[in-house]
């Protein structure tokens, strides 16, 4: 190999390790949101076999690359186990294929149902969801229960969380004698 094939191989692998390295941050800086989980989405994957806790087509707020023009995509949504998760359509869903993206909802940031969106935001990562009927007012009670449900599997994590610290914080400290009752004095006789 001549010095100009080498230092073009060196190039394109310093090239690669670099892109492996942006990638690898990005993962690490969008902890709560995986794109298209494939191999390093075991938890994701996991999630599919859990109950679906709510599901139904939702509008996805998409800003426009490049272009600047933004625009909303219809997407097939589902909330399972501790994800969100979302697909081009229910056909792609149904077929346990894997989803176009999942979203954390325990780390989520903020969660809010403004007039008639969804607001989410993950990572520095904001979702606007609607409903399909944005002129119908009786729409707006879909987000609320698709917000109630998300608040739900938090709340559950949170909790189940909160438990694991008690018992473990409890199985740390050691039993020690109970503290023996102290005698409440009786009231005074009224003069």
């Amino acid at each position: 190999m001549s010095g100009d094939e080498t230092s073009n191989v060196e190039t394109s692998l310093s090239a690669a390790d670099g892109a492996a390295a942006q990638a690898e941050e990005e993962l690490v800086q969008r902890d709560t949101l995986v794109k298209r989980p494939g191999s390093e989405g075991g938890d994701v994957m996991s999630a599919l076999e859990c109950p679906c806790m709510i599901e139904g087509y939702l509008s996805k707020h998409t800003a426009g690359r490049g272009s600047g023009l933004s625009r909303w995509q219809k997407r097939w949504w589902e909330v399972r186990g501790q994800y969100l998760l979302y697909w081009p359509n229910e056909k792609a869903a149904t077929s346990k294929s894997t989803p176009d993206a999942a979203i954390l909802l325990t780390k989520l940031k903020s969660l809010s149902h403004e007039t008639l969106e969804l607001h989410l935001e993950s990572s520095g990562k904001k979702f606007r969801l609607r409903s399909l009927e944005t002129a119908d007012v009786g729409k707006s009670e879909e987000l609320t229960r698709w917000q109630q449900v998300i608040e739900k599997v938090i709340s559950q994590a949170s909790a189940a969380d909160s438990g694991a610290v008690a018992s473990s914080s409890a199985a740390e400290v050691e039993p020690g004698p109970s503290p023996s009752p102290t005698p409440t004095p009786a009231p005074a006789p009224a003069p």
